[in-house]
């Protein structure tokens, strides 16, 4: 299979959860939040695992494609489930901007995927859990609302992602990494504001995971 297609293959995996947050968005009564998310976890899932059958420079080439598409979208109104939410983020451009530099730094495709999975999976459970069950323990960073209830399940995604990472890595990290990482990359998860935290937690865990 040509590169070419592979790429096409890569871009459709991703648009495909775009699709799918507009359907979910459109036919059901769900907060704007999560189906933003659906689409934050599952584009991030499928581009985890781009440099298992890309190679860097196409990562890097698709991952500014996919920012010229958020614009795009962003600017004709084209993904109310992404862009709809009324609080004023740059995390959607960032999300592209960090594959790009994630792609740029990580020393092995186990660690992309890790960095990646951060910036999915475990900032988008945190948002689902803090939208369902933070009402009530919300505290707030320099304006911006967090919960006590989304923390604690992103520390728990991103201690969960780093053991998978150890098990699986040809280079693993060491437990003291394993058991501080997810305890700095909560604290910079707090502190990122505007989504700021798309580009700072997959950047603290490439270079946290690309030293070994």
């Amino acid at each position: 299979m040509s590169m070419i297609l592979k790429s096409l293959i890569a871009l459709a995996s991703t648009g495909f959860f775009v699709v799918l947050a507009e359907i979910v968005r459109r036919r059901t009564h769900l907060h704007r939040e999560l189906t933003r998310k659906i689409a934050h976890i599952g584009v991030a899932v499928a581009v985890s695992i781009w440099p298992f059958y890309l190679t860097w420079g196409y990562v890097q080439l698709l991952a500014v494609l996919l920012l010229l598409g958020i614009m795009a979208a962003k600017y004709f109104h084209l993904t109310p489930s992404i862009h709809g939410v009324r609080r004023k983020s740059y995390g959607d451009a960032l999300f592209a901007l960090a594959i790009l530099g994630v792609a740029t730094f990580a020393s092995s495709p186990a660690v992309f995927c890790a960095a990646i999975l951060h910036l999915g999976l475990a900032d988008g459970i945190a948002a689902i859990v803090g939208t369902k069950w933070g009402k009530g323990h919300e505290y707030y960073v320099l304006g911006d609302r967090k919960s006590i209830p989304g923390s604690v399940a992103f520390f728990i995604v991103s201690l969960l992602i780093l053991i998978g990472f150890n098990i699986w890595a040809l280079h693993p990290a060491s437990i003291t990494t394993i058991i501080v990482l997810p305890f700095i990359a909560t604290l910079f998860e707090n502190i990122g504001l505007k989504g700021a935290d798309n580009v700072t937690v997959p950047m603290l865990v490439v270079i946290a995971l690309s030293s070994f």
